[in-house]
């Protein structure tokens, strides 16, 4: 997807939601500046999280290289690690054990802190509690579980901090069914935003389900034009492609493969009306050319 006019919002959001968080007071409008002309000298015809990461690079460099949402980041994935456990149970207990982790990881997504500005864990452990009841708005779910069970190797690609903890869950299933499936999980190379870097899934202990593979780029998604040779060729020869969130599904759909599906909610009108579905739906779909 291209960027829209829209997701100018979004980054003013961002600008807003990073000034209140660093107390900037008057200060705020030199960042806003800053994003502002940094937006004026974007090439319109690339996608949003390319143009988002790169407008974010120079929030980056206004706070001197800071990783801005470090601390929130640890303490996200602490929280959810917290509730990893009992979550775990309830998959293993399901009738359909990969089905469930499949929605848990899709309910995580609710974790956005670009988009969502009042999101609250009481609002994703209340979706986790209905997980067993989730109805997939777009369902591709049965064409999927069967591709991974064919399947030798798996791309999973990342989304953000927090939320990485489901998606381990689900990888984790996958592996108690399919032990000797290789899996990688993808991680962005710099800071972006609340996306998962190496740290968040070192923190979460990814490397004892997955291989962890860095993506080397910050677009707040997967640019692969943009991204490391390991990345692009993983990208080009694995059996499958999972990738989370509105992100990776705005970048991938300008260069999609065989075997690629998007695990997300539509927390945004623009890419709800690409899935012909309704705001905050449920939707695993496999990509089309």
């Amino acid at each position: 997807m291209k960027f829209a006019l829209e997701c100018t919002n979004c980054i003013i959001n961002q600008v807003n939601q990073i000034s209140n968080m660093k107390n900037l007071g008057e200060e705020k409008f030199l960042l806003l500046k800053k994003v502002l002309s940094s937006l004026e000298k974007q090439d319109y015809s690339k996608t949003s999280p390319e143009i988002y990461g790169n407008v974010y690079k120079q929030i980056v460099e206004y706070f001197k290289g800071e990783d801005i949402y470090k601390e929130i980041r640890e303490d996200y994935n602490k929280k959810f690690m917290a509730l990893s456990f009992e979550i775990e149970k309830a998959i293993d207990k399901s009738a359909n054990p990969l089905k469930m982790a499949l929605a848990t990881a899709i309910e995580g997504n609710l974790l956005d802190l670009a988009i969502l500005k009042n999101f609250s864990i009481n609002d994703l452990i209340s979706s986790i509690e209905e997980i067993e009841n989730t109805k997939f708005k777009v369902d591709d779910s049965n064409l999927l579980l069967d591709k991974i069970s064919k399947s030798t190797s798996i791309l999973y690609i990342g989304d953000n901090c927090g939320e990485i903890v489901f998606d381990k869950l689900f990888i984790k299933t996958i592996k108690k069914f399919y032990p000797n499936i290789n899996i990688y999980f993808v991680v962005r190379g710099e800071s972006a935003v609340n996306d998962v870097l190496i740290s968040d899934a070192l923190h979460v202990k990814m490397d004892s389900v997955a291989t962890i593979v860095e993506n080397g780029d910050s677009s707040l998604g997967t640019v692969i034009n943009r991204c490391s040779k390991e990345l692009v060729d993983l990208y080009n020869s694995v059996d499958l492609v999972i990738a989370k969130g509105q992100g990776n599904f705005e970048s991938l759909s300008e260069t999609p493969r065989d075997d690629l599906y998007y695990l997300l909610l539509t927390k945004c009108h623009l890419i709800a009306e690409e899935f012909n579905v309704d705001t905050m739906s449920v939707v695993c779909a496999k990509a089309k050319y």
